[in-house]
């Protein structure tokens, strides 16, 4: 009796896991990426962008709800607090901190560029020129008055 419900605990994970896999999304839904804030955290559908070879001078627009109370931050004069920065490609260089915290060395980039808010502030958009394959790390910043939400997904170009 015990294998029989080891069995079909098994088929029933399978059958869930079946569930929630998804067909590749289009180009469209990978340049037009849909922002939205749950529990106090950003979603980005889909959440990791990826481009292929043949898809170059791509026009990436994120895209916030029309009803949306957060918006894009609009370029300051410190360009590291707008919308979306592009930090840079991600090396496989290890840089080592005296603090026991590691992080990835970045190098900087040229392949996501000319990025802009638009529409009020609900949109954001660079332009992906794909000339190389990489893994870009990009910060997202969303603001609602003082309130600041930030989120660092990638962006890979294959």
């Amino acid at each position: 009796m015990k294998k029989s419900h080891v069995i079909v605990a098994i088929c029933v994970l399978l059958l869930g896991g079946c569930a929630h896999l998804r067909g590749i999304p289009s180009l469209e839904e990978r340049s037009r990426p849909q922002v939205t804030v749950r529990d106090g955290r950003i979603v980005i559908t889909p959440e990791i962008l990826y481009y292929l070879p043949d898809e170059r001078d791509v026009q990436i627009v994120w895209q916030l709800p029309k009803d949306s109370k957060y918006r894009f931050p609009t370029r300051t004069n410190n360009a590291k607090e707008q919308g979306i920065v592009i930090e840079g490609r991600l090396t496989d260089r290890v840089l080592r901190s005296t603090d026991g915290v590691d992080s990835v060395a970045l190098e900087k980039q040229d392949e996501i560029v000319r990025c802009e808010v638009r529409n009020e502030g609900l949109e954001f958009a660079c332009l992906n020129r794909h000339t190389q394959p990489g893994l870009y790390k990009y910060t997202i910043r969303l603001r609602d008055g003082s309130n600041e939400l930030k989120r660092d997904p990638p962006i890979a170009n294959m």
